[in-house]
């Protein structure tokens, strides 16, 4: 009886462990898709706004 009562509370235990690491390595993938998406949406509207001030200024010469 006491081991069985044991051992519930060691999967309790890691259940609660493995709750843990998943939710802290969803919260660094989240920071870190965050960052890429973010540099990527920049290098975008970067890109964007050079090509519109690249044909501006090539329109102009003509």
């Amino acid at each position: 009886m006491l081991d069985r009562l044991i051992g519930i509370c060691f999967a309790l235990l890691a259940a609660a462990v493995a709750i843990y690491v998943a939710v802290r390595l969803i919260e660094s993938i989240a920071t870190a898709l965050i960052s890429i998406v973010a540099v990527v949406g920049g290098l975008v509207v970067l890109g964007f706004i050079t090509t519109l001030v690249w044909r501006r200024n090539r329109m102009n010469r003509w």
